[in-house]
């Protein structure tokens, strides 16, 4: 080779040097960040951009997921990493569903409204191996979504229902027996071991994952839909209150607008002020009855007296029931205790229909009639285990994320007629324990009352709610710019289920979110509140 090509040669030689070097500079510089930045970042945002190109937005059939054959029904998995934080997390399935209204009515310049999960936690919004939805299942949301020609999206929280995986050990009949929190306590802490045997961090799933697959799950949407989602909005219940404020509080640019129907705050002492809500719901319904002309008559105004001293009565005797197991139906023998008839009670106390029974129920037991409270045990059983696939493991790992479990002063609860059958410092020590167990601590910066948004809200309480009552959307209020706050009479959890004029308010308010709600509520809502219609037979 002459003198001249040599050095022609070297000079290309290092010229390809130079490039690679240079794209080799590019890469670390734009590309290294994006991919690294899950590794070394809490920011929200690069949290979503290191795993979105490996995320996928997967369809089914919905036939074969939900029995649901109408072409409006779309559904599928998200596949999401299991920890946002490590680039070669494997990745999860979340199941999803989006309805879309008709030809007629599909306006595809709105907004869609996606549910942020069920309650809980650990409720299953898009149903269980042992219960699939049905057509009309969420009907109370499309009237202000649907109706609207606004699709309706309902994602589930990971680790519950059709999630893979699903975080659950299922609660058997024999934990109904007798010794039920030590046999709780043996059943989760060997299930929760079994989970982390098979590589399952159960420190992921939580608030925080749950809103950060809501944002992936926008973002592959929009790129499903050929179109850039800027902005979604929002319909949270219960727990999935939590989650869509924690979603808000970390990506207020893509929230519109939020429904926010029960809210569930996360407080510095949120478990000791469940029994003070749980509490108050209890007076109320017994004031009711009082204050009903029908009930007074038929149980006397001295009802909720008697209920008290028959609960302490209980604890000296031994007495058991027969209760119908939903998985079997065969009977269990249950012992009767005034924390299960608590328990029962409390559970009934969710809906404005079952409220209407429990002074009957009381009667009932108060002359050694046990058939309705059975009923409502196996009742209760059913909703869990079956009808909203309740998964009992994601329940924990969620709460020991919130909260810290560590004992506080009680000397105000235990003035409370419910203290001694709420069995609080011993759910307290169950939790710390299974917490320690999984290994989750629990994380301050999720609590509610550092969320400030500006960020139009729609908050629906209930004055008879037992778990989420009209204080805690009040409360939750005080750090929301725009908000209009609602609460409906009579009526117990679940606002939008049981209240026509709270869907009437939705609908108004998902459309004109910058308006002022307070003018149409006495235009859209019945002036005569609803009222308890008290079994009596």
């Amino acid at each position: 080779m002459q003198p001249t090509e040599q050095r022609a040669g070297h000079r290309l030689r290092k010229f390809r040097l130079t490039i690679k070097a240079v794209f080799s500079l590019l890469f670390f510089i734009l590309i290294y960040p994006a991919c690294s930045s899950a590794e070394n970042s809490d920011n929200p945002d690069a949290l979503i951009a290191a795993n979105l190109g490996r995320s996928e937005l997967q369809i089914n059939n919905c036939s074969q997921m939900y029995q649901l054959k109408s072409p409006r029904y779309k559904c599928g998995y998200l596949h999401a990493p299991e920890n946002y934080s490590r680039t070669n997390s494997r990745l999860i399935k979340i199941p999803y569903l989006v309805i879309k209204p008709d030809g007629e009515s599909f306006d595809k310049s709105l907004e869609p409204l996606l549910v942020t999960g069920g309650g809980g936690p650990g409720n299953a919004m898009l149903g269980s191996r042992q219960h699939t939805i049905a057509e009309n299942e969420f009907w109370s949301y499309e009237q202000f979504s649907i109706a609207d020609g606004r699709p309706l999206i309902v994602l589930e929280n990971r680790g519950v229902g059709l999630s893979e995986p699903e975080l659950d050990c299922h609660y058997s009949a024999e934990l109904f027996t007798g010794q039920i929190w030590q046999k709780m306590q043996a059943m989760n802490n060997a299930c929760g071991k079994s989970y982390i045997e098979r590589g399952i961090d159960l420190s992921q799933y939580n608030v925080k994952t749950a809103a950060l697959d809501i944002e992936l799950f926008r973002h592959l949407y929009g790129q499903q839909q050929n179109n850039k989602l800027q902005q979604i909005n929002l319909y949270g219940i219960s727990y999935g209150t939590h989650i869509a404020m924690y979603y808000d509080q970390l990506f207020p640019y893509a929230t519109r607008a939020m429904v926010l129907d029960s809210v569930s705050l996360t407080a510095a002492d949120s478990t000791s002020e469940l029994l003070t809500y749980a509490q108050r719901s209890f007076d109320l319904v017994f004031s009711q009855c009082r204050a009903n002309a029908r009930c007074n008559q038929q149980f006397g105004a001295n009802l909720e007296k008697e209920f008290y001293d028959y609960l302490s009565r209980v604890a000296n005797q031994s007495i058991t029931i027969e209760v119908d197991w939903p998985d079997n139906h065969q009977a269990v023998s249950v012992p009767l205790s005034g924390p299960l008839i608590i328990n029962v009670l409390h559970d009934a106390l969710y809906s404005p229909l079952s409220i209407a029974g429990i002074p009957l129920t009381i009667n009932h037991l108060m002359k050694a009639d046990y058939r309705r409270l059975a009923a409502m045990l196996t009742n209760h059983a059913y909703t869990y285990s079956t009808r909203y696939g309740f998964s009992d493991t994601a329940f924990l790992t969620y709460l020991c994320f919130d909260q810290n479990y560590a004992p506080g002063n009680n000397s105000k609860l235990q003035k409370l007629k419910l203290y001694q059958y709420w069995e609080h410092d011993k759910g307290m020590r169950y939790m710390q324990r299974i917490c320690s167990e999984y290994e989750i601590a629990a994380d301050p910066t999720v609590q509610n009352d550092a969320t400030s948004s500006s960020t139009p809200t729609l908050f629906l309480s209930g004055s008879l709610d037992p778990v989420t009552p009209p204080s805690g959307a009040l409360e939750a209020a005080k750090n929301f710019r725009y908000h209009w706050n609602i609460v409906r009479d009579n009526v117990s959890h679940d606002v939008i289920s049981h209240s026509s004029c709270a869907r009437l308010l939705a609908s108004w308010f998902v459309y004109h979110p910058q308006e002022d709600l307070a003018l149409k509520e006495s235009e859209l809502c019945e002036s005569t509140p609803y009222t308890i219609d008290f079994e009596l037979r």
